[in-house]
């Protein structure tokens, strides 16, 4: 008998994704960006992570995908070459 397996499609658009997320990152420097927000991926770890910046994204656990981003522009997100899920 046949295995069934489960068909996977490219993602294209990590807002689609249940593995991103949509975090705070305020422009620490400008009152007006303080409602900015970054899209990170819950999957892959932030090799960079900066405990001392002042920019919430760069002391996310999550890797980010963009960063510093008006919320109203996060409708849809390009996915990453590096997507976890693209691999």
């Amino acid at each position: 008998m046949e295995e069934v397996t489960e068909k996977t499609q490219a993602i294209t658009d990590c807002t689609k994704c249940v593995s991103h997320s949509i975090i705070n990152d305020a422009d620490p420097d400008d009152w007006f960006l303080d409602d900015d927000v970054a899209v990170v991926c819950q999957l892959t770890i932030n090799d960079k992570k900066d405990l001392n910046s002042r920019h919430p994204a760069d002391r996310s656990d999550f890797k980010s995908i963009i960063v510093g981003e008006r919320p109203y522009k996060v409708k849809t997100v390009n996915a990453p070459k590096w997507c976890p899920k693209n691999k």
